[in-house]
């Protein structure tokens, strides 16, 4: 029985542009013909334990109605939801459409402009989010304090996410980076603290992301779909990750999840995901950082 991790892009727009972002902004959406294909294939799979939709990057609450159509028209109960957002959008329509349908809020913290988005959220709704705090190495002053403006809004479950490829880590913001894990460490018996490296938490799904041009893309993390969209990342690279992750179009006529799952190959993807901070010439940093959070993990 296969396992999918399926995300969908159902904007490239975003309503904000933050300091460590890289992205390239499109302003398009997914077709509606697209998530109603989609779900008429997950309501009619075969030999699948279980699919995870997470709608994903940009801003997916731009088009809100679409994520709640696609929802809408799953008939399967073999499938979890979640919704990555910068929250500035969530409202209490979303919340209990969200609530309702069981579906997690990956919300996302910098330690930029800080936890200013919400300034409540009623009680019901906490056990649905998680913050994803993202660290910028060129602010890391601000994290201790933005770690704790976040924590006392009753969050209980904090993803420390350090900002790789688009920003370069030097010795100096290496060194801040680790008295700031410290500090946040010390917090791990009475909150629910996940470390996240570069290339260490492979999802195990079969991770596939379709885009708003309706194309499928293998992944791990969406380390590489999303690189790709990098203006950092120089266009051979990009042709490289396109050329290796772009698998089928939704509406081709012999489109299926067991086709989709056989061009599923890791040791390919893993092989990529590495190359990219080598081209960088960012590797041996990661890797050090990469090392810490491992050490995190352990304590």
């Amino acid at each position: 029985m296969e396992k999918f991790l399926i995300e969908i892009i159902v904007t490239n727009a975003c309503n904000k542009k933050c300091e460590y972002c890289d992205l390239n902004f499109k302003q398009s959406f997914i077709k509606d013909d697209y998530i109603e294909k989609l779900a008429y294939f997950i309501n009619n799979s075969q030999n699948v334990e279980y699919f995870h939709i997470n709608f994903f990057w940009w801003e997916p609450l731009l088009a809100y109605k679409k994520l709640e159509k696609f929802v809408n028209y799953i008939k399967i109960s073999n499938v979890k939801y979640s919704v990555w957002t910068n929250g500035y959008l969530l409202d209490n329509e979303k919340l209990n459409f969200f609530y309702k349908n069981e579906i997690g809020i990956s919300l996302s913290v910098d330690n930029i402009t800080g936890f200013n988005k919400i300034k409540k959220i009623e009680e019901k709704f906490l056990g649905l989010i998680e913050i994803n705090f993202v660290n910028d190495p060129d602010y890391l002053l601000n994290s201790i304090r933005i770690f704790d403006e976040t924590i006392k809004m009753w969050f209980k479950t904090i993803n420390f996410m350090p900002v790789f490829t688009t920003k370069k880590w030097d010795m100096r913001r290496i060194a801040e980076l680790y008295k700031i894990l410290e500090y946040v460490i010390s917090y791990k018996d009475k909150l629910n603290i996940n470390f996240f490296g570069y290339l260490d938490n492979i999802s195990p799904e079969k991770q596939f992301i379709l885009d708003t041009d309706g194309y499928f893309y293998a992944d791990i993390d969406s380390l590489l779909w999303v690189q790709k969209q990098y203006t950092c990342v120089n266009d051979d690279l990009k042709k490289e990750i396109d050329n290796t992750t772009k698998k089928c179009h939704l509406l081709d006529k012999d489109f299926s999840f067991e086709k989709l799952s056989a061009s599923y190959n890791l040791k390919e993807l893993i092989d990529l995901s590495v190359k990219i901070p080598r081209e960088l010439k960012d590797l041996m940093n990661i890797l050090l950082i990469n090392k810490f959070l491992e050490n995190a993990k352990r304590q």
